[in-house]
């Protein structure tokens, strides 16, 4: 009897671990297919940057694999074609960004450059690009079959910078839901479309570069570039692109203003802890580092120079946009002899051209480095990089140390960021002699321990999340797909207010009028008295 009833109540256990597998694995299925239909989606990423393209492109891609069928128009096409992802190929504007023969390359990045010559400067070459790109054969091939087939897309991906002529797409697919995406720091003074608060007296300008603990004197300067921006750059900006998008999709088609704003969601890129913190709408949503992923193992040749390092290697890498080989003589010599200074470190150089003069023995160039497997290798120590988004979470993720140099853009932002993380230092372009070169690697390497701690708690707290970056993208996709593109719930509703009605000027015009006119009661019967005492003293005389 007691038998059979071990024999049931093992029957009845082994029956509950079979359901319980069972269902296991069903919730397993559910979570990883699709929660939605599949979609027709169109991606707009016109910019000419391997940097930024990377995680622009990790969405699409991924909602691709996930059965959506995905439209791209990018200057990164794949070199092998995936299932659901077309693509329209418009790298040749990689070659606008080069130097040619007797030409200066359309935006020079190669020197260090102020914030407001770096605004003009991408503003107009914008304004060129993209009517080269919307004018390109293959751009007009695609908008001519809209024109023809009228095929409906449910959702439409945008890069969130100044192109906003390529938003012409949302006229002419009867306005689907409109996703931007930004692989920079968030927006203020330039913020064309989320409405987020701009305050400069803590919020930091991106492309200025301050922390948000500001003297007087920043804070002065980030309301003027505040006021520079809404009333000079952003009406120029859109006054082009309204233009190029009535030439490219029809004079019917309404300002381009009004539908950068009408977006749903806005992804970014970054992370808070990359960032200063500040109010946000819902609808802002950080996603984090959407292009990192799986790691390989290095180059045979990469490796054994890697390892070969007596205690370890350096990487030194300016980026995908501003070239190593373009530096001037005296900042090349510079460097070359603050790195001969460590011959116990190996040193990899991304360096464009095909060699280098006066190269020392502890260091080797090459055009091209898979950044993700080099930076995950054990061996490298110091990473030292131009401070661009991209970089810094690359940094982050593989727990390696910083010394940032930066040139332009949200680069100025991002190396605060370093020592506010305390995971390194950053030291300006022009500040780059041997010698102080020399001291900022010194300082990394001897207190290693410290700075590897401080990075390695930063890569712990960038990598808790509940999903990961793209999971979180694909999830706030779908969850738009599923609600229709319908998420006022989550957006902001002030954009007809005028701006004394955003400010609450005329409510506090209301509120204090009483003071106001009891001051200027005041005033009037102070002025009185003394015209009557100054008529008795004239007559006392």
């Amino acid at each position: 009897m007691k038998y059979t009833r071990l024999k049931y109540q093992q029957s009845a256990m082994a029956m509950a671990s079979a359901v319980n597998y069972l269902l296991s694995l069903l919730s397993l299925c559910w979570l990883v297919s699709p929660t939605v239909d599949s979609a027709n989606i169109l991606a707009l990423f016109p910019t000419a940057s391997y940097s930024h393209q990377m995680p622009l492109l990790a969405l699409p891609r991924a909602l691709a694999q996930r059965g959506h069928n995905v439209t791209v128009i990018t200057t990164n096409p794949l070199k092998e074609p995936m299932p659901n992802y077309t693509e329209i190929d418009i790298s040749f504007t990689y070659n606008y960004w080069k130097s040619t023969a007797g030409e200066k390359r359309l935006i020079n990045l190669d020197t260090k450059i102020g914030p407001i010559e770096v605004v003009n400067s991408f503003i107009s070459g914008t304004n060129i690009l993209t009517d080269i790109q919307l004018g390109s054969p293959q751009v007009q091939k695609f908008i001519s079959y809209l024109d023809k087939e009228k095929p409906k897309f449910d959702l439409v991906l945008y890069e969130d910078l100044m192109h906003t002529s390529y938003l012409g797409f949302l006229h002419k697919l009867d306005y689907p839901p409109l996703v931007s995406m930004l692989t920079l720091p968030l927006l203020c003074g330039l913020d064309l479309s989320s409405g987020n608060v701009c305050q400069p007296s803590y919020i930091s300008e991106m492309i200025i570069g301050r922390t948000n603990k500001m003297s007087f004197y920043y804070r002065l300067e980030g309301y003027l570039y505040l006021l520079y921006a809404r009333l000079v750059l952003a009406p120029r900006i859109f006054s082009a692109q309204d233009a190029l998008a009535k030439k490219y999709f029809g004079s019917s088609c309404p300002s381009t203003k009004d539908m950068v704003r009408n977006r749903s969601l806005l992804l970014s890129s970054s992370m808070w802890i990359f960032e200063y913190t500040r109010p946000v709408f819902p609808n802002t949503i950080h996603v984090g580092p959407l292009h990192i992923g799986d790691t390989k193992p290095l180059p045979q040749d990469l490796a054994k120079w890697v390892e070969g390092g007596k205690k370890g290697a350096i990487y030194f890498s300016l980026g995908s946009n501003v070239k190593s080989a373009a530096l001037e003589d005296s900042k090349r010599t510079a460097i070359l002899a603050a790195l001969a200074r460590f011959p116990d470190y190996r040193i990899i150089w991304k360096w464009e051209n095909e060699e280098l003069e006066g190269l020392p023995s502890n260091v080797i160039c090459r055009k091209w480095l898979p950044q993700h497997d080099l930076l995950a290798h054990p061996n490298i120590k110091l990473f030292i990089t131009q401070g661009g988004l991209q970089s810094l979470q690359e940094a982050v993720h593989f727990e390696v140390p910083v010394i940032g140099i930066p040139f332009f853009g949200d680069q100025n932002y991002n190396v605060k960021i370093i020592r506010r993380l305390g995971i390194g230092s950053y030291m300006e372009f022009e500040d780059i002699h041997t010698e102080t070169l020399f001291e900022n690697i010194q300082e990394i390497l001897n207190n290693y321990d410290r700075y590897k701690k401080a990075v390695k708690r930063a890569s712990d707290i960038s990598k808790t999340q509940m999903m990961s970056p793209r999971d979180t993208a694909v999830w706030w996709v779908e969850y738009l797909l599923k609600a229709d593109g319908n998420v006022s719930h989550l957006q902001p509703e002030y954009w007809h207010l005028t701006w004394y009605e955003y400010f609450g000027l005329d409510v506090y015009l209301v509120i204090f009028s009483p003071v106001i006119l009891a001051l200027y009661g005041l005033y009037r019967l102070v002025l009185t008295i003394n015209r009557r005492w100054s008529k008795g003293k004239l007559k006392s005389e």
